[in-house]
């Protein structure tokens, strides 16, 4: 199999990604420059969250087309692709700007673009609304997953806890990020209810990809999951979770 290995090239973010790196090395592949031709001797294109145009040979299959990633990183967009499958949840969500007389919490995305919650505004009522190009309605939350899925499987599912060790403030609690203490930590795949993977496969599926890290939050209500987002670069430092895409990868494409 090794042999094989050559005809996946890699294609990184815009930015410097140790995770594509560490897929690289662990695919035997080489990384493909953004403005450089794709060599006959890979068969797939690999592209790790980058959504710039791409030319390339007809030879080569991309895998997660530059058009799918833009719908991914479009959070208005993602919503309202979402919206049409009727499998998925969603949150109630306003674009441009909410009503005034909503009850509840809303979350503004002010960038509409951005990974990691680092845009995120909480409004709780009576608080001034920023200008933003989407307001999610937040869910109550009885988890958190993180469900990776490779070519319409559930490869590897990771739920989000709070690090012990720190202190949080009320929107901290709320905005689920690492630098506001949350962390991944791995779950067995039997350990998570179907209904949970579906739904991660369907939203890949719906935006166009071949794979995508969702974030999805079961409803403290309701018990039903919610999509909040899907990513298309997600971070696999833990080898656990690396050895779990390049076998995912390995027995695709090889």
């Amino acid at each position: 199999m090794k042999k094989n290995l050559a005809r996946i090239l890699i294609r990184p973010p815009n930015r410097p990604s140790q995770s594509a790196q560490s897929l690289r090395s662990a695919l035997a592949s080489s990384k493909l420059s953004r403005t450089g031709r794709v060599p006959r001797q890979y068969r797939y294109l690999l592209n790790w969250g980058n959504s710039s145009p791409i030319g390339t040979a007809p030879h080569v299959k991309v895998i997660n087309p530059p058009e799918a990633i833009a719908n991914a990183v479009n959070k208005t967009k993602a919503f309202q692709i979402w919206s049409g499958i009727s499998t998925l949840n969603v949150p109630m969500y306003y674009i441009d700007t909410p009503p005034a007389s909503f009850s509840g919490i809303l979350l503004a995305r002010t960038n509409g673009s951005s990974s990691g919650g680092d845009d995120i505004v909480v409004i709780r009522e009576g608080d001034s609304i920023p200008n933003a190009p989407l307001y999610v309605e937040y869910i109550p939350k009885q988890i958190e997953y993180r469900v990776h899925v490779v070519n319409s499987k559930v490869i590897f599912v990771q739920q989000k806890k709070r690090r012990s060790d720190i202190e949080q403030d009320k929107d901290q609690k709320l905005i689920r990020s690492y630098n506001n203490g949350w962390v991944f930590c791995p779950l067995e795949l039997d350990d998570v209810a179907e209904e949970v993977k579906d739904a991660a496969v369907h939203a890949v599926n719906g935006l166009g990809l071949h794979f995508g890290a969702c974030d999805i939050v079961i409803h403290r209500d309701n018990s039903k999951p919610y999509v909040l987002e899907c990513n298309t670069a997600p971070g696999i430092a833990s080898p656990t979770l690396l050895a779990a895409y390049q076998k995912a990868f390995e027995t695709w494409l090889m």
